[in-house]
């Protein structure tokens, strides 16, 4: 019983030492973030809040990333998730096919023209992952 509750006791330790070194570093990306033009939310397909992006604010800025994104963790896989696709679903399911865009202005632009099946990774190349996620809602995919 002593060892059960040692072994149970460095387990919840470590995983609140995880869970706060996971909350400062979204307060620094969250502190990054004061320095872009726009910052995108980005739902995942159970509609919970995990990341945010954003587009750099100042063209004269040295850093090399256009965008700053949440970084991957164990809830977040940035190379599966896909920007938007809480709202293209529907869409998607009903015309078969999906139109996976570049970035999140691109959605934005095309959603307000009424294309409502688009998708953008989330500041990652296209993967695998993707793919296979497109192939199982999508008949087609441009």
């Amino acid at each position: 019983m002593i060892l059960f509750l040692k072994i149970y006791q460095i387990s919840l330790m470590k995983k609140l030492w995880q869970s706060l070194v996971y909350f400062i570093s979204q307060i620094i990306k969250f502190l990054m973030l004061l320095r872009i033009e726009s910052c995108f939310q980005s739902p995942t397909n159970t509609d919970r809040q995990l990341v945010f992006s954003g587009r750099k604010w100042q063209e004269n800025d040295d850093s090399k990333a256009k965008y700053i994104n949440t970084s991957a963790t164990t809830i977040f896989d940035k190379s599966y998730e896909l920007w938007n696709l809480d709202k293209a679903k529907p869409t998607i399911s009903k015309q078969h096919e999906v139109y996976l865009m570049e970035g999140f202005m691109d959605v934005i632009a095309a959603y307000k023209a009424g294309i409502n099946n688009v998708v953008a990774s989330m500041g990652t190349a296209l993967t695998e992952k993707h793919v296979r996620r497109l192939k199982q809602m999508a008949k087609n995919s441009y």
